[in-house]
């Protein structure tokens, strides 16, 4: 019974892990979007 609870948190704690990972991707990607977009409409910019 307790090699059952120690898979079970540990599944959810990868799971949980990944999420993590993957928002924080999420969220570097965005934030690059829009520094590259600020980049571009900035005055005297190139492009």
């Amino acid at each position: 019974m307790d090699e059952l609870w120690v898979t079970t948190v540990g599944s959810c704690v990868l799971i949980i892990a990944t999420m993590f990972v993957a928002g924080h991707y999420r969220r570097e990607r965005r934030r690059r979007e829009l520094l590259r977009q600020l980049e571009c409409e900035a005055p005297g910019a190139l492009g």
